[in-house]
């Protein structure tokens, strides 16, 4: 994890969108699996309606606000 850290802020100061992006997706399976079952589990309990958001949608806005918000 930490090499991917390291990797996201260099392509972060060198402004290379495209590999900081690649990076990312080489992380989004997990992080996508990790989303669909915690969406799964508040469904299941009630606490939002079945199909209200999708994980797909989730991890496409984390992407971009990681992008966005890096250095902080």
């Amino acid at each position: 994890m930490q090499e991917t850290i390291t990797a996201l802020k260099q392509h972060r100061q060198n402004a290379d969108k495209e590999a900081f992006f690649q990076t990312l997706v080489r992380m989004a399976p997990g992080l996508r699996r990790y989303v669909h079952n915690r969406l799964r589990t508040v469904e299941n309990n009630g606490f939002i309606p079945a199909g209200l958001y999708s994980p797909n949608d989730i991890v496409d806005e984390v992407m971009l606000r990681i992008y966005e918000d890096f250095e902080n």
